[in-house]
């Protein structure tokens, strides 16, 4: 639902590609850091596992994890977003500094039951949209929008995402052409 996300019509990644994600960022959990936004002076709920951390990676991941970046037609990086049961992620916008315009969000954890992200016209407004995850597809995220999310589950929250410096139409737009990945990936 543009212009607050975009659901993936179809997986870009099958279970084994999944399983493989899960056990790089199991393997790094203990490099997961709690986002500080210094202009906000905050912690806004999001342990992040960033691309210098991920340790073992190319060894871990399936060639259908590698044909994500090696496919890709435009500068991006990958991030782990974990969540700890109970934990409220604070409506916020994120950081320009960080060049995550826009978020290719792969849900990983828990796969029945994943908590939804909401999106809001205001900081403190109702939701305006909710990116529920249909069936563990992926989204994409306009991180440039108030955002937030509560783990509702009893289970860690765990994403893999590919970010983007590009506002969200332009990324929605590529997938609908086709043309974000050198080879066809499913949307």
């Amino acid at each position: 639902m543009l212009p607050y996300f975009y659901q993936f019509k179809e997986h870009i990644l099958n279970d084994e590609d999944c399983e493989s994600l899960r056990k790089l960022a199991n393997a790094n959990v203990g490099k997961f850091w709690d986002y500080y936004s210094a202009g906000a002076n905050l912690r806004d709920g999001n342990g992040i596992l960033g691309p210098k951390k991920m340790e073992g990676w190319h060894d871990m991941v399936t060639p259908g994890v590698k044909r994500l970046f090696s496919d890709i037609t435009l500068p991006t990086y990958p991030a782990f977003i974990r969540h700890t049961p109970g934990t409220k992620v604070i409506t916020h916008v994120d950081d320009k500094v960080n060049k995550r315009l826009t978020v290719l969000s792969i849900p990983l954890w828990p796969t029945t039951g994943y908590p939804p992200t909401y999106f809001r016209n205001e900081k403190f407004g109702e939701p305006a949209a909710i990116a529920t995850f249909i069936d563990m597809k992926p989204c994409l995220l306009n991180t440039t929008v108030w955002h937030d999310l509560e783990n509702t589950s009893s289970e860690y929250r765990l994403n893999f995402q590919l970010c983007f410096e590009q506002p969200i139409r332009v990324i929605a737009s590529m997938i609908e052409a086709g043309t974000l990945w050198k080879t066809p990936q499913a949307s």
